[in-house]
């Protein structure tokens, strides 16, 4: 016997569907399906042919769903930022 959905795990389902449902969100979560290690914001960048802020802002909606890590560091003495998969 079926268990009827609870108003909160509907409320979690569309949610998350809001998160998905963005063409370049969708992007950037199979481009990181496809390396587990994770990718650095330019070769992200590259792949999803966004612009910096439009990368920037849609891997924060990603972030904020619990959906991705975001690692900032440095490589020499250069910024680097990297993103991966969460699950």
């Amino acid at each position: 016997m079926k268990r009827p959905v609870t108003l909160p795990q509907l409320r979690a389902a569309l949610a998350l569907d809001r998160v998905l449902h963005e063409k370049a969100r969708l992007g950037i979560l199979a481009s990181l399906v496809a390396h587990k290690d994770g990718l650095k914001f330019g070769e992200l960048r590259a792949l999803c042919q966004l612009t910096d802020g439009n990368l920037s802002r849609h891997l924060d909606t990603l972030h904020e769903a619990g959906l991705i890590e975001i690692w900032k560091g440095f490589e020499g003495r250069r910024p680097q930022t990297v993103v991966r998969m969460t699950v």
